[in-house]
C-alpha cells in the first residue's frame, strides 16, 4: 500500500514539474518548439532609468519538419524599444553577430523597433545545423541581455515576439519565416511550492517504509 502511494506521489510530482511555469510560453511551428523565459527579475545595475533582463529563447528541433538544414537567424522582441547583448548562444557567442532590428526572409533586416536579431556566422554563414524530422534533433538556447526603460518589459499574453529563419544547404530559406507572438514566462512560485510539498511527502513515506522494514 505504501509503495503504491509512493508511486502515485512520484507521478504527481513529475506532472507538477513538467507544468511549472512553462504551460503558456511555448509555440510549435513545423514541429520545432520555441519557448521564451526569464528569471522574473532584472539584473543588478546602477542605471536608475533602465533595467536589463536576461531572456532565453529555447528551440527544440527534435521533431522539426520544415526542410531546413541550418538554423540561420533568430530574433526576439520583449519591449517596444530595447538594446541587447548576446550572453550565450549555440557554439559560443562568436558564432553569431547581433543586430538591432527584426528578421525577414533575407535574414536580419535592421528594422523594427524593439527587435534584436542574431545572425549565424558558422557553416559559411548558415548558422548551426539541425536534424530534419527523424527524432534526433538538437535543443538550442539563445540568451540575450536586453536593456530597456523601466517598466517596459512585455509580460502580457503573447505580447512578446519571436522569429526564426532556417536555410537549406545552399543557403536559401527553407519553408516560411517563423514569426509568432509568445508569452514571456517565469516559473510560478505556487507550482514550485506544490512540487516541494509533494517531494517532501514522498520523502516522509520513504523514511516510514525504511523504518518499518528495519523493525520487521
Amino acid at each position: 500500500m505504501i509503495k503504491k502511494k509512493f508511486v502515485a506521489l512520484a507521478g504527481l510530482a513529475s506532472l507538477l514539474y513538467a507544468g511549472v511555469g512553462y504551460a503558456s510560453n511555448s509555440v510549435t511551428v513545423d514541429g520545432a518548439i520555441y519557448t521564451l523565459t526569464y528569471s522574473g527579475s532584472a539584473l543588478p545595475d546602477l542605471d536608475p532609468a533602465h533595467e536589463t533582463f536576461r531572456v532565453t529563447l529555447g528551440i527544440d528541433t527534435n521533431a522539426y519538419s520544415g526542410g531546413g538544414s541550418f538554423l540561420d537567424n533568430v530574433a526576439i522582441k520583449v519591449s517596444s524599444a530595447a538594446t541587447g547583448a548576446l550572453f550565450s548562444a549555440p557554439g559560443g557567442t562568436g558564432n553569431w553577430s547581433l543586430l538591432a532590428g527584426g528578421l525577414n526572409s533575407g535574414g536580419c533586416d535592421g528594422s523594427g523597433s524593439g527587435f534584436i536579431c542574431a545572425n549565424g556566422l558558422a557553416n559559411s554563414g548558415k548558422g548551426v545545423a539541425v536534424t530534419t524530422g527523424n527524432g534526433a534533433g538538437i535543443d538550442y538556447a539563445f540568451t540575450f541581455d536586453v536593456t530597456m526603460a523601466n517598466g517596459a518589459l512585455f509580460t502580457g499574453l503573447d505580447a512578446a515576439s519571436i522569429k526564426a529563419r532556417y536555410v537549406k544547404a545552399d543557403g536559401h530559406m527553407a519553408g516560411g519565416l517563423v514569426s509568432n507572438g509568445i508569452t514571456l514566462s517565469v516559473p510560478e512560485p505556487e507550482s514550485y511550492a506544490m512540487l516541494l510539498a509533494g517531494l517532501g511527502l514522498m520523502g516522509f513515506i520513504a523514511r516510514r517504509r525504511k523504518q518499518q522494514d528495519a523493525a520487521a
